[in-house]
């Protein structure tokens, strides 16, 4: 997976408090910070990905430091193209801060019809996380099927060793009162032995 595909999946995943401990080396976002950004998320109607999208071009944006500004200014950007997904919002960060000519509209910002000439590679790649995510779900659920054939082996052959081992103890019993019957009976017929001579 490249490394454009890790930051769409983390940006996806990780909650808000995570990431920005993360970016910060570990440490912990202020109340205040905690406060601005779930304000803006839930004004602007941006889902977790989004927003920590935006977070992460607006850190970038002023050198690892957690402006509001730069979070309002982002977020609007977000909701005036009307992205639909963490990496359509990569997209446009990227765009705008590179100014490309050919997709800017005249605020400077990506234009829409040039982000949504993406859309199709966009869900192609949603499309292909997916699949993969459904590949690793049933490669688990082989692996746990797998497991647990093999522990019903090893409890089959728990149980036939147990058999086994009472069959022998079995075994040597009966084998010991037949050798102790033979004994018995070697030492009465030697018992007998001179009377049958004499008659």
């Amino acid at each position: 997976m490249s490394k454009y595909m890790m930051l769409i999946k983390e940006l996806d995943s990780l909650n808000v408090e995570f990431l920005l401990k993360d970016l910060a080396g570990g440490k912990d976002p202020s109340e205040y910070e905690l406060k601005i950004i779930n304000d803006i998320a839930s004004r602007k109607n941006l889902d977790l990905g989004i927003m920590n999208a935006v977070i992460h071009y607006a850190l970038l944006q002023d050198e690892m430091k957690l402006k509001r500004s730069s979070l309002e200014k982002a977020a609007s950007i977000l909701e005036k193209e009307g992205v639909r997904n963490v990496a359509e919002a990569l997209l446009v960060f990227r765009e705008y801060r590179n100014k490309k000519p050919t997709n800017l509209n005249r605020e400077g910002a990506p234009s829409v019809s040039g982000i949504h000439n993406h859309g199709s590679a966009l869900e192609d790649v949603e499309s292909i996380l997916r699949k993969l995510g459904e590949l690793e779900k049933n490669v688990n659920d082989r692996f746990e099927r797998l497991d647990n054939q093999l522990d019903r082996i090893e409890n089959r052959i728990d149980g036939l060793q147990m058999n086994f081992n009472r069959l022998n103890s079995e075994f040597e019993k009966a084998f010991t009162i037949i050798d102790k019957r033979f004994t018995q009976l070697d030492a009465k017929f030697e018992k007998n032995k001179g009377r049958f001579t004499t008659e």
